[in-house]
């Protein structure tokens, strides 16, 4: 996949075209990818490195209860069952500013671009929410179960 815009790696076998024709800000996609697809963008040893540059650190408690912690919380919080939110990943990654960058410009997408980063204890995760902005996941390691719906029953909630 050499010579290929971030973007195209991202969303490949799926087209740049076909994903904005179809999918962005539409309908849900999946797709599969083998365990390193997302490497050379972003790995999990890095999730902890250059903290002190990001816009914010969230612990995220079951039915959503949430509070800012400092980088040196997260331990605790880990062990109290929390999934930590980081806000702001470009900032602390070279890689992700990049592709920030690069994703805003082949989208022509004037909107905010930004990575988060999450990381949960095993068997732990968000509880059913609604994400008031277009959001994509790459999910680089580990399991996740996820629930959406096509046709909200609620079209822009406010809560």
């Amino acid at each position: 996949m050499d010579g290929l815009d971030v973007l195209s790696k991202i969303l490949y076998p799926v087209t740049t075209g076909e994903f904005v024709g179809r999918y962005f800000q539409r309908e849900p996609l999946l797709i599969r990818g083998p365990e390193n697809k997302f490497e050379e963008l972003f790995s999990t040893p890095q999730f902890k490195e250059n903290l002190d540059r990001v816009e914010h650190i969230r612990a995220v408690f079951p039915l959503l209860r949430q509070a800012r912690i400092g980088i040196a919380d997260i331990p605790d919080m880990l062990r109290a069952g929390a999934t930590i939110c980081v806000t702001g990943m470009e900032n602390a990654h070279d890689s992700l500013g990049h592709a920030r960058a690069e994703i805003s410009r082949v989208l022509s997408y004037t909107g905010k671009v930004s990575f988060r980063a999450y990381l949960s204890p095993r068997g732990s995760g968000f509880d059913m929410h609604f994400d008031a902005r277009v959001a994509s996941t790459l999910q680089i390691a580990g399991r996740k179960r996820w629930w959406y719906q096509v046709d909200p029953a609620t079209r822009y909630p406010r809560k």
